[in-house]
C-alpha cells in the first residue's frame, strides 16, 4: 500500500492541493505524513515541516521556569504532533487542538521574553 502511495507522490512532486484526501484510487491514506505529501508535494511538505520545527525548536523554546501552563501547552502540542504517524492531525478536531496549543506555547514564550527583556519587540 505504501509503496503505491509513495510512487504516486514521486510521480506528482507538486502535490494535489489541499483536499484532505482519505482515499486514493481505493487505497486508504492513514498516515499524516503521506497525506501532507499528497496535499503539498515534496517542496511544500519540506517547507511546512521546516515551519513546524522552527515553531517548536526556535520560537517556542521552553519559557521561564515555573510557567507550568506554557510547559503543558508545549507537551500537548508535541504529543499531538507525534500522532501524525497515525493520521492527518492538521485538520479537524485534532488540528484545532494542535494549532491552539502550539499558539499558546508560542505566546507563552513571547510573554516570557517580553517580561525578561522589556525592550523585546518583534513584528
Amino acid at each position: 500500500m505504501y509503496r503505491s502511495l509513495i510512487r504516486q507522490t514521486i510521480d506528482n512532486p507538486f502535490g494535489l492541493g489541499l483536499s484532505n484526501e482519505t482515499f486514493w484510487h481505493n487505497i486508504p491514506i492513514d498516515s499524516g505524513i503521506v497525506s501532507v505529501l499528497f496535499s503539498m508535494g515534496w517542496l511544500g511538505s519540506f517547507l511546512f515541516a521546516a515551519g513546524i520545527l522552527h515553531l517548536f525548536l526556535v520560537e517556542g523554546r521552553a519559557p521561564r521556569k515555573g510557567d507550568e501552563f506554557a510547559s503543558v501547552c508545549r507537551a500537548i502540542a508535541v504529543a499531538l504532533l507525534v500522532m501524525i504517524l497515525s493520521g492527518n492531525i492538521f485538520v479537524g478536531m485534532n488540528g484545532m487542538m494542535f494549532w491552539t496549543f502550539a499558539a499558546m506555547n508560542l505566546s507563552g514564550y513571547r510573554l516570557s521574553a517580553a517580561e525578561t527583556f522589556p525592550s523585546f519587540e518583534r513584528h
